[in-house]
């Protein structure tokens, strides 16, 4: 478990992104069990994230965060930066999967169950343990272990949008 930032964890639970309306921040809430706010988010666009300013994220000690990506190997990684910029967790494209990484750890994010085009269910693991199981729809994460709230905000970013250019990421298909 990285607590290199603050000790900012999720713990073991359930967490919802819900769509709270209107036109100004915040759009959507990462919401916990007992439907306590952990982060505000601003509008969940992947042209934003990835070609934009990135996607504004309060926590619920009101300290700001933000969802971009930067250049990595040839193509986007997208990245969670704090308040003075630095990052606190980065997604990068592997084969057939995402890697995320913190200062002091590092995960596995791997589609666990295919749907038409991008994978519906994703586990994150740590060193052969899955710590998180995520989904697109419902935007959902399941929290077996205590992990990052960088990597859970990255984590539903990717089961939602992935990454540009991975040409439909998803399970092996059989010969």
């Amino acid at each position: 478990m990285d607590t290199s930032v603050g000790g900012d964890v999720l713990a073991d639970g359930a967490y919802v992104v819900a769509r709270v309306g209107g036109l100004f921040f915040p759009l959507r809430r990462v919401e916990d069990d007992d439907h306590a706010t952990v982060a505000d988010l601003g509008r969940y666009s992947s042209l934003a994230i990835y070609f934009g300013r990135g996607q504004r994220v309060r926590l619920s000690d009101g300290r700001e965060w933000r969802i971009t990506a930067v250049r990595h190997g040839g193509g986007l990684s997208p990245v969670v930066a704090d308040e003075g910029g630095r990052r606190v967790a980065q997604a990068v494209r592997g084969v057939g999967n995402y890697g995320i990484t913190t200062a002091s750890s590092a995960y596995s994010f791997d589609p666990a169950e295919g749907g038409r085009g991008r994978a519906r269910r994703w586990l994150l693991t740590h060193h052969e343990a899955t710590h998180a199981a995520f989904s697109r729809r419902p935007h959902t994460a399941i929290v077996h272990e205590p992990i990052p709230t960088g990597v859970g905000l990255l984590g539903l970013l990717l089961a939602l949008f992935g990454i540009p250019g991975e040409g439909g990421l998803g399970l092996p298909r059989p010969w």
